[in-house]
């Protein structure tokens, strides 16, 4: 811990990289008045501590200032200068600790009166604004070296994580991995900073222009995922915080994906509105005059969402699931599709919205009375297999 502090104070550590080490420290000393307020906040009757220290009779520290230690020679540095530290609990994990720090208390010293290049202040209550978040992101890198053990991930963990970095294109579709972490389409997230500075740095200058970069809850991330066309987020690719791949579709309850050919569910057909384009490399995203509007017909256990009970023809509520949605957009514009064209555009495509055919009225066909004629709309017909498979069919063969 000292050696990244000293690496910042010689120029070859940025605030990022301090940040990191210090929450990812687990060997903190702090005052055990802090840690009997942490009990009592969570409720527990007992705390255990790897050891306690005394350095003097109480903890006499300026007001709205907590002053932390990174080992005891530091702390014993501190009481020889005339600091009151008072009980001191040792072994402390910088992601308790920083989720723990009141925002009543404004500044909060690491190792003061240790030679200057082994300190840190945090000023104006930032160490438990910022510190809160950079705690919560290597919690959450932790979990994931944890789910890689046991291959057993956390949806709501993830759902609960109030924000992940993103990039989107400057003209709008969120950045994705295709073909990486085992998905057909990740969206590329981050749970730090330093992960996304990374991210822009490896991709290189031309492509990092054309980003702009957002924060999303994982809540949001998994309700718009139809939508944006991914099946699941790939964390952290580049690092320097853990790599996970958190496919969507191992989460899924009904565990659709283990069905067998016997026990699936009837076919089903959905009617998905698309709007697309064509991104130029320049970066202006030249838009479809017409809207594609596509009707498919899946296996039953690939439809998600409720449907509500009514004998309207087309029912809202039910939509392709995100898994499925990638093979789609393959059948319409070609397995390398993301890759883009030899002259250096790209297609951008955007879910509008997807409506099911009421399964008490399957024996209609009301694409058969679609007007082909009709300019503000281009009608494309799919049949798809187990496989994932998107075939091209004929009206007549839907």
């Amino acid at each position: 811990m000292v050696q990244m502090l000293t690496a910042y104070s010689e120029g070859r550590a940025n605030t990022n990289d301090v940040m990191r080490a210090l929450v990812s420290y687990r060997g903190w000393l702090v005052p055990a008045t802090l840690v009997a307020q942490v009990a009592v906040q969570s409720g527990e009757q007992t705390r255990s501590v790897d050891n306690m220290t005394s350095f003097g009779g109480e903890t006499r520290l300026p007001p709205g200032e907590l002053w932390i230690f990174t080992d005891r020679e530091a702390a014993e540095i501190a009481q020889a200068a005339g600091a009151s530290l008072g009980l001191y609990a040792g072994g402390i994990a910088g992601t308790e600790l920083f989720r723990s720090i009141h925002p009543n208390i404004e500044t909060v010293r690491v190792n003061p009166y240790s030679p200057r290049e082994r300190t840190w202040v945090f000023s104006q209550g930032s160490a438990s604004q910022v510190g809160k978040l950079w705690a919560e992101a290597i919690a959450l890198e932790e979990s994931f070296e944890q789910w890689r053990q046991t291959g057993k991930p956390d949806k709501t963990v993830v759902s609960n994580y109030p924000a992940f970095l993103v990039f989107d294109h400057s003209s709008g579709p969120i950045v994705t991995l295709p073909n990486q972490g085992g998905m057909s389409n990740p969206a590329a997230a981050f749970t730090a900073p330093d992960c996304a500075d990374k991210f822009l740095s490896e991709i290189g200058e031309a492509q990092a222009a054309q980003m702009r970069q957002a924060v999303a809850g994982g809540e949001l991330l998994m309700a718009r995922a139809a939508v944006m066309g991914i099946d699941g987020l790939l964390f952290n690719f580049f690092g320097p915080g853990t790599t996970y791949a958190f496919p969507f579709n191992d989460l899924r309850t009904d565990e659709a994906n283990n069905l067998r050919t016997d026990e699936a569910k009837p076919r089903r057909i959905l009617m998905v509105l698309l709007s697309d384009g064509l991104r130029l490399p320049s970066g202006f995203v030249a838009e479809s005059p017409y809207r594609c509007l596509v009707y498919c017909k899946v296996p039953g256990e690939w439809v998600e969402g409720d449907a509500p009970e009514s004998d309207e023809l087309w029912l809202k509520g039910a939509s392709l699931r995100p898994d499925k949605v990638e093979g789609l957009f393959e059948g319409l514009y070609g397995k390398t599709w993301r890759g883009g064209n030899s002259d250096g555009s790209q297609y951008v495509v955007e879910v509008g919205g997807a409506r099911l055919l009421n399964p008490r009225r399957e024996g209609e066909r009301p694409w058969e009375q679609d007007d082909p004629n009709d300019k503000r709309f281009r009608y494309f017909y799919f049949a798809a297999e187990r496989d994932g498979q998107f075939t091209p069919v004929s009206p007549s063969e839907l």
